[in-house]
């Protein structure tokens, strides 16, 4: 199981990406429950992993800038998952994102927990004894666990 970051309510896991040759990459990818892509890097990380440009997509932020992004596919590790997704090549610097859509492509589910913070677990089972942790807490006013 990952324990996410927390950064001032921003949350972010570690997840590997593995490019050209087998050269990984381990960055923090920051939850953006607006962005419905799968991954976010900028371009350095994309130039690093030697990855091939399939396609270009317009992006949107929420501050109403537009820019061009170079889409391509990519390996990674996150935990126990492993898999390929899409990853799209923005800008230089900025944070790395971890769209809603990633989660589709792996065997995993995600528990954001105020209290506790946040989590992703590839085993369901713990998973399920996670939130079931979560629910008893508050269930008992938020006083024990």
């Amino acid at each position: 199981m990952s324990e996410a970051k927390n950064e001032n309510g921003k949350f972010s896991i570690s997840i590997t990406l593995i490019g050209k040759g087998g050269n990984e990459i381990t960055k923090d990818f920051y939850l953006d429950t607006g962005f419905d892509g799968y991954l976010k890097i900028d371009k350095k990380i994309f130039d690093e992993l030697e990855l091939e440009k399939s396609g270009e997509k317009d992006v949107n932020f929420a501050n109403n800038s537009e820019e061009k992004a170079d889409i391509s596919k990519v390996k990674f590790k996150l935990d126990q998952a492993q898999g390929e997704t899409e990853v799209l090549a923005v800008g230089w610097g900025g944070r790395n994102l971890l769209g809603t859509r990633f989660f589709q492509g792996i065997d995993a589910i995600l528990v954001i927990d105020n209290a506790h913070g946040m989590h992703l677990a590839t085993d369901r089972k713990l998973a399920f004894e996670i939130g079931k942790t979560i629910f008893t807490y508050y269930k008992k006013g938020g006083n024990s666990v």
